[in-house]
């Protein structure tokens, strides 16, 4: 019976010291998720091919944002199918970033332990990456009326903490308006006073796409608009014979 007994409290031990490990490496987002098969995770992460960057990246439109308790931020930025993250501390200096492929839209949480939560709309997923570029969780996450309404939480231009307000601004006068990316971070204390908090310097880039975008955009309804007119003229003269 003593034997039993042991062997009981063994087994209990090990379930408790077992579970306080999964809630330590739990990922804490406000979406709810559920668990993924081995072999998808490890087709996601062979897709995306998380790695550590090794220096702070530069000139890269910013995406996504968030700043936790402690000042320290973090931004998502992109070229194409070539993702960015980089984590800096409350003064702006460069603490770690990772970089992976994908070709959807992504947002990120930046947690207080300053680990990166990052998620991905195209096949509803979130992972977990910690201070050393390491995957630590990969979830689903789940199709409810709850989660819809946070993507618009962890996809606002706008965070607040405390009385500070921290948003995604442009330096492009009134093609401000034509803009999808981003090149500040701006400080809003409650007496209104702005402060550049971080700045991308990407405007003369983003200039010249919202330029090459338009002129596109400008050939194509000219374009259109001769096919049209070409298309009345010929039906006008068949309905004439």
């Amino acid at each position: 019976m003593k034997y039993e007994q042991r062997l009981l409290a063994i087994l209990l031990f090990y379930i408790i010291i077992e579970n306080m490990g999964i809630m330590a490496f739990a990922m804490n987002t406000g979406f709810s998720t559920e668990s993924i098969s081995e072999d998808k995770q490890k087709k996601i992460l062979d897709y995306l091919n998380i790695t550590l960057l090794e220096e702070e990246p530069k000139n890269m439109p910013i995406k996504c944002f968030d700043i936790n308790e402690n000042g320290i931020f973090a931004i998502g930025a992109e070229r194409f199918e070539q993702k960015k993250i980089a984590v800096y501390d409350n003064k702006g200096v460069f603490l770690y970033g990772i970089k992976f492929n994908d070709s959807g839209t992504f947002y990120l949480e930046l947690t207080e332990e300053n680990k990166l939560l990052i998620y991905f709309a195209r096949g509803n997923t979130a992972i977990s990456v910690n201070t050393k570029g390491e995957v630590e969780e990969v979830l689903q996450i789940q199709d409810t009326s709850e989660n819809n309404l946070y993507w618009y939480v962890v996809g606002s231009l706008k965070q607040k903490i405390g009385d500070v307000q921290y948003i995604l601004k442009n330096d492009m006068g009134i093609l401000n308006i034509f803009a999808t990316s981003y090149s500040q971070i701006v400080a809003i204390d409650a007496e209104g006073n702005e402060t550049v908090i971080f700045d991308a310097d990407t405007t003369a880039e983003q200039v010249t796409i919202i330029i090459i975008v338009f002129i596109g955009i400008t050939i194509f309804i000219v374009a259109f608009t001769i096919y049209i007119v070409r298309l009345i003229k010929q039906n006008k003269n068949s309905n004439t014979r």
